[in-house]
């Protein structure tokens, strides 16, 4: 799938004229950098596939579903920060974790 997207998005950038181009390259390197970050330290689909089979099947699913690890930390880190707050709280921190890994310095 990465192959993919990057092939594609090599193909959109090359019928882009002169002018923008390079402006566009330079967004999607970072971007592609970013995620090659993310895409190392996460864990494979498999470790998700017990949330999902709950999520579909339960009458009553829950809110979040914390089954991998976020941004290379493993995922009892945040149970453990989370636990005690509400959701608003949850993805705003998560938020701010994910802005982190895209983007160190703006943190």
């Amino acid at each position: 799938i990465r192959a993919k997207a990057q092939e594609q998005t090599g193909e959109l950038l090359s019928s882009m004229n002169s002018t923008l181009r390079p402006v566009y390259e330079k967004m999607v390197q970072l971007y592609l950098q970013s995620r090659e970050k993310v895409f190392d330290k996460a864990e494979g689909p498999e470790c998700t596939s017990t949330a999902i089979v709950h999520a579909i099947s339960s009458p009553r699913p829950q809110t979040r579903y914390w089954v991998s690890n976020v941004a290379g930390l493993p995922v009892w880190v945040y149970r453990a920060v989370t636990a005690h707050v509400s959701d608003r709280v949850t993805d705003f921190l998560l938020g701010r974790v994910q802005k982190s890994v895209k983007n160190p310095d703006e943190i």
